[in-house]
């Protein structure tokens, strides 16, 4: 987790002037829905989006350092957002240094920017840019400030202000674009480098007119030679803008301290660069640049100073700094330091020193053991620099913060007393104003407050200089009001770490050495105070978080009975088909009360309920936890609330209670004291209640009854209607699993995959396969391409349960019987919709399967084909009609299959053949066709061929 670097700021952002805010007109914090961070404090000119070792994050640096450009006020740049010719209006000015010009008031000229009352801040700037020569409004006289700025237009701003707006209409393709000149000469005197810009209409980002700009720092002018009449090139525009002298050094004193003595003298607002002193004419805080090698700026003497000003001051490239926070340290030396980059890094990296100048909460401090930093950091960090360029570093800054959370204040007496806490709590007293010999900052969100701003729960992170070192002592506090709610989704053993909303915090020192500091438990929201370092430095009192209770049936309740610390594992099968095991979360609510999941009184109470949820129901056996309850999961999974048949939840009264078989009609949809609807929750509960895969959840009433069908029922939670919330379904028939509705196919392939088995095969005599993969509840089974099969799906689309009809490896089926009744048996499966179980020989049945020979095929003028379930070779007579034989009518939709054993495997099954490929016995007595029929409700749907 890479953490802002935070320090003592004195001016951010929102203070900065107007010059300093053309890349953030609006605010555009981001907040999330669990997580909100009420102060955001960062170093001014240090963004935090913005990486300077890359080519635009220089470039973004180094405009900002320059006061050309600004991020936002929460410390990022936002480089991929897009600017408003408004915003690059601004920027014009800023890097023309121009600011001299502007008159407030000043208009325009553009009447939609002169009338509206938002722009009046952009007036001066457009005005002056557009007096310039730098920008231009449109054909109908209008400015248009807030549309987005384009690619081309910030490259005609530029080029313009390099002087190139003569050359570049005489570059100007005739009947070409209008840019196509500017864009020739940027090329030229490199101004595009780096910027990628494929299509030169398009919208530019903050990064690309930040790289624009940039370049056009070092390109060469267009000046016009009154001498000679012509254009020539001349200097930069940073030559040409100023006239300030440049001094190069390092910054090695400031105000409260320098990096080889306590004091070195420096004035108040002043600064020592290689030992000469200036006064301070930029915003930033000098002590950003302590230590490190700059490019300072020099004006003229500053009003009511005796020395010259440094109007603003660019670090070095050659200057080298890393920050680590005080735990990624490994171990230090008086010559090194052992560091890990991230939280999660395994390998120590190593910082050496050279003879390094320690600066310690803002003082020099030059007894100070530097092997003990490990030791005497609690919370803050440590930022090396080098400011030679020979990569050991020179300068060294230790911040250490003493964490101090605010319960309550007096202002009368300037105290602050301090939460966790013995006795009546800790007070700190805030320095009186007006000595003179103490450098003291109170700031929140980079603003100066007093005690009377503070409020409980406010996080004081206090710098305080070492009390054995000279010179001025150095008081910073700095306040943080930063906020996290969430649920807790991770914690640690030893409570050093937690998971908030999925995001990992570490505890500040202060708050893990509390002995009676709220813990924080998986499953409960939590509310945290975080101190500077974003580690959480107080706690509010937690409070448990669930989603919406939802139906299941408690398969399972187990708890390691030899580990009293140990979760409490659920088994729930739910009202999505799916069997899960839940963790209960550390506290749980069962039936309204909130209890520990790890104490015994969980378990007895789903005993106890589970015994009267039983109760009316005889044949059950070994019933110890099962029964039908409500519960909860958070965002984690976690259990967090259950309620049983002993909670006062109505939703779980059992209105009709078992008391024998009752009959279903799908007309009224009912079982005369209640009825199902689409919302009716179905669960089947097997007699033995430890057969735990035996359990199911059905989706509607339809694919659980039949009409005319008995079943052993029980219904919860009736409406006025008397509609049933839940049906339990004890004792499983056959009409509950296949039905009618059920489907057949054809196998073509069986094959593993990473989700599981997979089958493909023509369904219900469809020409085209599908693939369906096999649950992993469903009962293995031996099954092979030419073999017949019924299955059911669950409700996540896997098949639960399959019945193999035919199989081609098993002669059974072709067996001799002794009688046309046994072949009707063998051979015929009917189900009629109105029947409680399959019939025999009714070949109107809604779902018919049929083996047997071909008595007659008649393509021409009948147009039909009869089948008999008897077979050639039986011992029995040939029964030509009767009982089993059906003729059926050859239709134009009907689909015919053909299954050849002897053939190659690739061409064992055939679809999409033809119905004279059928050989009936009348035609070849001793070569007759086996095949299988399929019909629904009397229509002949598919025809199967079995062949040798």
């Amino acid at each position: 987790m890479k953490l802002f670097r935070v320090i003592l700021a004195l001016v951010l952002a929102l203070s900065m002037t107007m010059s300093f805010v053309a890349f953030a007109a609006e605010d555009e914090a981001e907040v999330t829905v669990d997580t909100v961070l009420d102060d955001v404090v960062y170093e001014e000119g240090a963004l935090t989006d913005v990486d300077t070792s890359t080519v635009l994050g220089k470039a973004i640096q180094t405009l900002v350092d320059r006061g050309i450009v600004s991020g936002y006020p929460d410390g990022t740049f936002k480089a991929e957002n897009n600017i408003t010719r408004a915003e690059v209006s601004v920027i014009m000015v800023n890097f023309l240094n121009a600011q001299a010009g502007l008159v407030s008031g000043m208009l325009t000229g553009f009447a939609d920017i002169d009338n509206d009352p938002n722009y009046e801040w952009a007036r001066p700037y457009v005005s002056l840019a557009k007096n310039l020569g730098v920008i231009n409004g449109f054909e109908d006289n209008t400015f248009r400030a807030a549309e987005n700025v384009t690619y081309e237009q910030a490259v005609k701003m530029l080029v313009s202000s390099l002087g190139y707006t003569p050359l570049a209409n005489s570059l100007t393709v005739s009947g070409g674009s209008w840019s196509s000149g500017y864009i020739t000469v940027a090329h030229q005197i490199g101004l595009t480098a780096n910027t990628n810009a494929a299509v030169p209409s398009a919208v530019a980002t903050r990064g690309t007119v930040a790289m624009l700009t940039y370049n056009a720092l070092s390109a060469p002018m267009y000046v016009y030679n009154t001498t000679t009449g012509t254009y020539e090139q001349g200097g930069n525009i940073s030559e040409e803008t100023t006239n300030e002298e440049r001094v190069t050094g390092i910054v090695n004193g400031i105000y409260e301290t320098g990096i080889e003595e306590e004091n070195p003298g420096v004035p108040e607002n002043h600064i020592m660069i290689d030992d000469e002193i200036y006064a301070v004419g930029f915003s930033a805080d000098p002590e950003r640049y302590l230590g490190c090698k700059v490019t300072a700026y020099i004006g003229d003497v500053q009003v009511g100073s005796n020395y010259r000003e440094v109007t603003r001051m660019e670090v070095l490239s050659s200057t080298k700094s890393i920050t680590v926070d005080y735990d990624l340290i490994d171990s230090a030396t008086a010559t090194s330091l052992s560091y890990f980059a991230t939280q999660d890094s395994t390998r120590a990296l190593t910082a050496r020193l050279d003879d390094a100048s320690i600066i310690y909460n803002g003082k020099y401090y030059s007894g100070y053991d530097f092997s003990q930093v490990k030791d005497d950091l609690q919370s803050g960090y440590i930022e090396l620099i080098c400011n030679d360029g020979d990569g050991r570093y020179e300068v060294v800054k230790i911040v250490s913060y003493e964490i101090f959370v605010v319960d309550r204040i007096n202002t009368s007496t300037n105290k602050i007393y301090a939460k966790y806490e013995a006795n009546d709590g800790l007070a700190y007293e805030i320095p009186e104003e007006g000595d003179s010999g103490l450098v003291f900052s109170m700031t929140r969100a980079g603003r100066e407050i007093t005690i009377s701003d503070l409020r409980a729960w406010d996080v004081l992170n206090i710098m305080q200089s070492p009390e054995d070192v000279g010179g001025r002592e150095v008081l910073k506090i700095l306040v943080t009001r930063n906020t996290v709610q969430g649920e807790v989704t991770e914690k640690s053993d030893n409570a050093a770490f937690c998971q908030i909303a999925n995001k990992d915090y570490y505890i500040a020192y202060n708050y893990l050495n509390y002995a009676e500091r709220e813990e924080f438990n998986v499953g409960d929201t939590a509310q945290v105070y975080l101190d500077c370092m974003d580690r959480i430095a107080a706690a509010a009192e937690n409070v448990s978080t669930s989603g919406t209770l939802q139906y299941g049936y408690l398969i399972a309740a187990r708890q390691d009975e030899e580990n009293e610390d140990s979760p409490l594992d659920l088994r729930i099968l739910t009202t999505s088909g799916s069997d899960n095991i839940y963790t209960a979360a550390d506290r749980i609510k069962l039936n309204g009360t909130r209890i520990a999941a790890d104490k015994e009184s969980v378990l007895e109470s789903l005993e106890e309920s589970a015994e009267k949820a039983n109760e009316s129901y005889p044949d059950a056996e070994n019933v110890r936890y099962h029964q039908l309850i409500m519960f909860a999961v958070n965002t984690s999974g976690l259990v967090t609330d259950i309620d049983t048949v002993l909670s006062e939840n109505e939703d779980l009264e059992k209105d009709v209670p078992y008391s024998g078989e009752l009959t279903y009609s799908s007309s009224s949809r009912s079982f005369g004291d209640f009825k199902v609807t689409t919302t009716t929750k179905i669960f089947f509960i097997p007699d033995d209640r430890t057969e735990t895969d035996d359990y199911k959840y059905f989706s509607s009433y339809s694919s659980a009854f039949t009409n005319g069908s008995a079943y052993h029922v029980e219904a919860y939670n009736l409406s006025s209607g008397n509609n049933a919330g839940v049906v339990l379904l004890y004792k499983e028939n056959d009409s509950m699993l296949f039905k009618s509705s059920s489907p057949m196919m054809i196998v073509n392939s069986v094959s593993s995959t990473a989700d599981g088995d997979k089958v493909e095969g023509y369904v219900n005599g469809s020409t085209s396969t599908r693939e369906l993969i096999i649950s992993e509840d469903c009962d293995i089974v031996d099954i092979a391409k030419g073999d017949v099969i019924r299955y059911l799906t669950d409700t996540s689309g896997q098949i639960s349960k399959i019945e193999i009809w035919y199989d081609v490896s098993d002669p059974e089926m072709a067996e001799p019987v002794d009688s046309q009744s046994d072949a009707i048996d063998a051979r015929i499966l009917e189900i009629r919709s109105t029947s409680v179980v399959p019939v025999k020989n009714y070949p109107t049945a809604t779902f018919r399967l049929a083996y047997g020979t071909v008595i007659g095929l008649d393509t021409d003028e009948d147009n039909t084909i009869t089948v008999s379930p008897t077979i050639t070779d039986d011992n029995c007579d040939m029964a030509l009609d009767g009982n089993g034989v059906v003729a059926h009518d050859i239709r134009s939709s009907l689909k015919v299959f053909k299954y050849t054993a002897s053939a190659a495997a690739a061409r064992r099954l055939e679809a999409d053949v033809d119905i004279q490929e059928a050989m009936p016995y009348d035609d070849y007595p001793d070569n007759a066709s086996r095949v299988i029929t399929y019909s629904t409700s009397g229509t002949l749907r598919m025809v199967y061929i079995i062949t040798e």
